[in-house]
């Protein structure tokens, strides 16, 4: 199997960092998944040392605030913005293990897009506000309630497929990422090394006969041999 570790998850997925074709296995993704929740941890970390000035000037204004947290947002979002593509890569490459299409994805964030869409025209209308003399349309908000829903389910079934063990071998999308290619060779024993009493003979020479004499024909008188003439009975006389 193969052996992926935290770093060498960074190095695969920054090395095919827009590849969304192929296969990749848990160990690959969810590596990578740790390191982004380790950036957004450091990032957390930042903006808590950047507020501690504030707290003790005991400035806490919302422009202050902004001014403060802005170098981090900056920079956060670039490295967001940089990890967009690796991310949604080792994803497909993800679902495409467990024989899964990677446009499941594209689903996800057009169903994220559409409930935000309706989050914004609710925040138009005031609805936000709950304000007690607005007139809620409970058709937009059974739809926004219907579509949070969703988009919950979604997340759970894209997290059990990202759980899962992928396809046993190789399926439609690319070989088995665990599998190792392994080559049955033959063992074959080295020959012992001669030594002066006793050499090595060849394969053809053991088989030899060591006496050609002793395959040779052999004449009648060798092969059978000649009986000697027994004594003659006396005759009785009559």
């Amino acid at each position: 199997m193969e052996n992926m570790t935290f770093g060498k998850s960074i190095k695969t997925c920054f090395k095919k960092y827009a590849v969304f074709k192929g296969r990749a296995a848990r160990a690959e993704f969810w590596w990578f998944i740790l390191f982004l929740l380790l950036l957004e941890l450091a990032a957390s970390f930042i903006g808590g040392l950047l507020m501690v000035p504030l707290l003790l000037k005991g400035n806490f204004t919302p422009d202050a605030i902004q001014g403060a947290m802005m170098p981090v947002t900056v920079g956060y979002g670039a490295i967001e913005l940089a990890l967009l593509l690796p991310s949604l890569g080792v994803l497909t490459r993800r679902l495409h293990d467990t024989n899964k299409s990677g446009w499941w994805i594209v689903a996800y964030y057009v169903l994220a897009l559409v409930l935000l869409a309706l989050l914004f025209a609710l925040s138009l209308m005031g609805i936000s506000d709950y304000a007690p003399d607005a007139e809620m349309p409970i058709g937009i908000v059974m739809a926004f309630a219907f579509l949070g829903l969703l988009l919950f389910a979604f997340c759970i079934v894209l997290l059990v497929w990202c759980v899962k063990r992928g396809t046993v071998g190789p399926n439609r999308y690319g070989p088995d990422p665990l599998e190792a290619a392994i080559i049955d060779i033959p063992f074959t024993p080295a020959p012992a090394a001669a030594t002066a009493s006793q050499p090595v003979e060849s394969p053809s020479s053991a088989y030899a006969p060591k006496d050609d004499s002793a395959y040779a024909p052999k004449s009648v008188s060798e092969s059978a041999p000649v009986a000697e003439a027994s004594p003659e009975a006396p005759q009785s006389e009559e």
